[in-house]
């Protein structure tokens, strides 16, 4: 692994694009851009396009020169145009409008590091988070784990049972014996001893006969 940048003057925390509205807008609509909606984009900028509403679901888009007339704006889907989605924190009014242009300088922007926070949240790997799925993953390697090791000890077991019996039915058990060959040379002496007093007694006899 190796650092890829230097200086945090080389993250892109801007994104591509910036709104823009004039002051007579609605006072406190935030719009925000996101972009993904055109899977064949092929990287250009997108030139700059305005939104201009005339009604409650009613607005202009005008891009190139170009003027189009919509009338089915939904607030809960917003605006969209090729890879770029334009949403609204709540209904513009007529006469509202809203300006997207290339952000090449990207000074007052950090679109980008934004949605890189909201990634914690987003349902990416199925119905998970990232942090869901990373959670259950550990805990599935932690189980795998906990089995390897239950499945190890029982083979373990099998196999110490198995190596006791073939012992007992055809080999030597080392501890047995030792203790049979205590125990015999402790009769042995025992055997000894008594040899040892009845000749002593007899000798003693002997003696006492004559």
């Amino acid at each position: 692994m190796a650092l890829s940048i230097a200086s945090s003057a080389q993250i892109s925390a801007a994104g591509r694009l910036r709104i823009s509205q004039p002051e007579n807008n609605t006072a406190e609509i935030q719009a925000t851009l996101s972009y993904g909606q055109d899977a064949s984009w092929n990287g250009a900028i997108e030139s700059e396009f305005t939104v201009a509403f005339t009604g409650a679901t009613s607005y202009t888009l005008t891009q190139n020169g170009a003027t189009t007339a919509y009338d089915n704006f939904d607030i809960n889907t917003g605006i969209t145009l090729g890879d770029v989605k334009l949403m609204f924190d709540k209904a513009p009014a007529a006469s509202d409008s809203f300006t997207v242009a290339s952000n090449a300088s990207g000074l007052g922007d950090n679109s980008n590091v934004k949605a890189i926070a909201a990634l914690h949240t987003e349902k990416i790997v199925g119905d998970k988070t990232l942090r869901n799925f990373y959670i259950d993953e550990v805990g599935k390697i932690a189980t795998y784990s906990d089995l390897s090791s239950m499945s190890f000890e029982a083979k373990q077991a099998v196999y110490d049972h198995a190596f006791s019996a073939k012992d007992q039915k055809s080999g030597v058990n080392l501890d047995e014996e030792a203790a049979e060959l205590i125990r015999l040379q402790q009769a042995f002496q025992g055997a000894a001893k008594l040899m040892q007093v009845s000749a002593e007694i007899f000798e003693a006899m002997l003696q006492a006969s004559r």
